[in-house]
């Protein structure tokens, strides 16, 4: 069902930004986490729009419908390509939110990513790769 699949996709999207914010704001330093204007530890203590707790609530809030939605879903094809086109676009929101909490900066430039030994060197186009290949394997399945 198209409905399930918009909501699978768009809780998705809810539960990485959600989560980028909280791990933003992990990693910043004191003054980022004072200065910035979306999340703060505590309401009272700083300009942020939500405190830390309510992000991790709106991060489970798009757990929640991610699941319920996904049994929704009319079969497992459409479940497998709403959900991988689903994470690639909410993974690019993940990074935005992280890196303006973390950084100050939607696209700051950042030091290579380390796994297991190898070193990737981080390009911004790649960030907008991942997000046009979410758009273009949901839509695929839209049109399908």
């Amino acid at each position: 069902m198209l409905i399930a699949e918009i909501a699978l996709v768009l809780s998705l999207i809810l539960n990485q930004t959600a989560q980028g914010f909280i791990e933003g704001w992990i990693w910043a330093d004191k003054k980022r986490k004072v200065k910035n204007p979306y999340i703060v530890v505590l309401k009272d203590r700083g300009n942020g729009f939500l405190d830390y707790h309510a992000w991790r609530l709106v991060e489970n809030v798009g757990q929640l419908s991610a699941v319920v939605s996904a049994f929704y879903v009319g079969d497992l094809m459409s479940l497998a390509l709403a959900g991988a086109g689903g994470w690639l676009m909410a993974n690019f929101f993940y990074e935005r939110a992280l890196n303006i909490v973390d950084f100050g900066e939607w696209f700051p430039q950042k030091p290579p990513y380390k796994l297991m030994g190898i070193e990737i060197p981080h390009k911004p186009w790649r960030d907008w790769v991942i997000l046009a290949l979410g758009i273009g394997i949901v839509s695929g399945l839209w049109l399908i």
